[in-house]
Order: C-alpha cells, then sequence, then structure tokens
C-alpha cells in the first residue's frame, strides 16, 4: 500500500463522523476476534450480522469505521459500498466509501465519487477534502495543491490541512509554502507528528541545514515514537548527502532494527558503509536492498495484473495506466 496515503489513515480517521456510529457488544467481541488475527472470520461474523439485520446501516457505518481505523481498507470497502448504496445523500456515508477507495488506489473511483459529492453537498468540508486527496492520488497535483491550499487558508489552526498541503507543496518543489503549512502545522492546534521532521526535511532542501539539524535532532529526543523512526531516515538521508556518512549509519541501523524490510534503509546504509571503507558489509547491503527491490517489482506487477483482472470482471477491459503511486524516499 502506499505510504504517503496510510500515513494520511489516520488524518482521515480524525474526521470523525458528525453523528458516531453506535457500539455493539457483538461488534465489539468481532473487533476482539480481529485484533488477535483471525481476521477473515471476525469480517465474515460482521458481514453475516449485516446481513441478517433488519437496521443494517448502523452495523454497516461501524463495520467500514473500525475496519479504516486498522488500516484495513479492502475489507472495509464492501461495507462501504453497501451503505452507500443504502444511503448515498449521506456526505458522511459518501467520504467513508471515497477513502475506502483512495487507501486501496482506486483512484479513479474516488475522484468520481467525490467530485459527484462536490456537486451535491456544496462545501462540505469532508468531501473538499477528500476530493483533494484522490487528485493527489491520480497525480492531478496543481489541482490537489488549490483544493488543499484553500482548505488550510479556511482553517488555519487545522494540522491536518496545514500539513497536506505541505506535503503537495514539496511534491511540486515549492519549498517555501512547504515551510510554511509544516510550520503551521507543528504549531497551530493540535500540532500534526510528523510536522516537525517533515518542515526539517524541507529545510534541508532549502539548505537551512543548522535548523533543519536542530529539529532532527528534537524529534529523535522528544518526538512521538511513530514519528522517530521516519525523521531517523530522513536525517540519516541528511546527512548521507552532506558526506557525513559515520554519523549516518547508526541512524540507519536504528531504522532497520524497527523495520529490517526497510529497503531504502537498506540502500543508503550500504552507501555509508562504502563511504567508511567496508565494502564487504556494503555488498551485503546492497544486497539486501535489490532482493527486496525484487520483490517490491513482483509485488507491482501483481498488483497491475489485479486491476486489469478486476476492469475484466468488471467489463471494462483495458490496461490501468499506472500502478501504485509511490512517493520518492
Amino acid at each position: 500500500m502506499i505510504a504517503v496515503l496510510w500515513m494520511l489513515a489516520p488524518m482521515f480517521l480524525s474526521l470523525e463522523p458528525v453523528q458516531q456510529p453506535q457500539s455493539d457488544p457483538r461488534l465489539e467481541e468481532q473487533k476482539s476476534v480481529y485484533e488477535k488475527g483471525d481476521k477473515d472470520a471476525a469480517v465474515l461474523s460482521m458481514r453475516r450480522h449485516c446481513e441478517s439485520s433488519n437496521a443494517p446501516m448502523p452495523w454497516l457505518q461501524a463495520t467500514s469505521y473500525l475496519l479504516n481505523q486498522k488500516n484495513d481498507a479492502a475489507r472495509a470497502t464492501p461495507f462501504a459500498q453497501k451503505a452507500f448504496q443504502l444511503l448515498p445523500d449521506s456526505p458522511d456515508v459518501v467520504v467513508a466509501l471515497g477513502f475506502c477507495y483512495v487507501f486501496t488506489d482506486k483512484g479513479e473511483e474516488a475522484e468520481k465519487l467525490f467530485r459527484e459529492a462536490e456537486r451535491k453537498f456544496k462545501d462540505h468540508e469532508r468531501v473538499l477534502y477528500g476530493l483533494a486527496a484522490a487528485c493527489a492520488l491520480n497525480r492531478k497535483l496543481t489541482e490537489a495543491q488549490e483544493r488543499y491550499v484553500a482548505l488550510a487558508r479556511a482553517h488555519p489552526d487545522h494540522a491536518l490541512y496545514q500539513f497536506v498541503a505541505g506535503e503537495n507543496s514539496m511534491k511540486l518543489h515549492l519549498y517555501d509554502l512547504a515551510e510554511e503549512y509544516f510550520r503551521g502545522a507543528n504549531t497551530k492546534g493540535q500540532r500534526h507528528p510528523d510536522a516537525a521532521w517533515k518542515l526539517a526535511q524541507v529545510l534541508g532542501y532549502q539548505k537551512k541545514d543548522e535548523a533543519a539539524e536542530r529539529l532532527f535532532r528534537n524529534v529523535l529526543e522528544h518526538g512521538l515514537a511513530p514519528s522517530r523512526v521516519p525523521a531517523a531516515f530522513q536525517y540519516a538521508v541528511f546527512l548521507q548527502e552532506r558526506k557525513r556518512a559515520a554519523e549516518a549509519i547508526p541512524l540507519l541501523k536504528k531504522v532497520l532494527e524497527s523495520n529490517p524490510e526497510h529497503r531504502m534503509a537498506w540502500n543508503y546504509l550500504s552507501r555509508c558503509l562504502l563511504a567508511q571503507g567496508d565494502k564487504e558489509a556494503a555488498r551485503e547491503g546492497l544486497k539486501k536492498y535489490r532482493e527486496l527491490q525484487i520483490r517490491a517489482y513482483r509485488e507491482e506487477e501483481e498488483y497491475l495484473l489485479s486491476l486489469i483482472r478486476e476492469q475484466l470482471k468488471d467489463g471494462h477491459p483495458g490496461e490501468p495506466d499506472s500502478g501504485p503511486k509511490r512517493d520518492r524516499p
């Protein structure tokens, strides 16, 4: 799954429905089954409850919301689709389905759904955010920029909107704007947990090295645990690009302790080891990187084939125009 979009998943979940779905003891029971690892059995039981209920909407909404919380949009999608069939005039239902499409890389479906919703619901905030995300997924970065910036300016204390405006600005190499919005996400309202290291990254792109390094170190010392691993990787890249391989190596090793399959960490580690003269270790790191890269190519190929099969099944033959949208590391 696309790294940047799963990073955005908790942001989407911060845009909770105006009316939260009611909890149910049976749902809590299946949530426990799911969390213990028997995901298919839990989802099957949830589906049966939805099918047998005389009032399935609360179950459908609660189930799709729960599965999205677990970053399991693929399993959430059928529940969100059924909810949309039953209640197509609810913006909360539309948003839930739209982000299922976003997080399963179905950009065309997401954009179509959100554009129709924009016409129907006019200036609905969650719909506008969803359409911006769909545009970004479909590489319509200029339109996404306009939409993200409009949200950020309309809601200056909303850390999420500041952050996504910064992310998109960085993709467009608008580093001054990216800096502005990442600063907003780091100081306004409820701070975004990744804003500080993203700000450090964009400061590095602008050669503001002293400020960037101070921020990186602050995140590694005081940041939330989930933000420390990506911060460590980006700080290591920052150091390697400035020919400070010896300082980058321990950071990359920490990243790999947390995620041994982080292929770009292996890539940069091999570069740093080579710069330090450790050719044997560099070769081993490069070998591991290549193994992971080959696996990624195979996964992408399988992904493309699955899209083709799905289009054929739905009666829409033809190859998709692109594979998974992967960010530059």
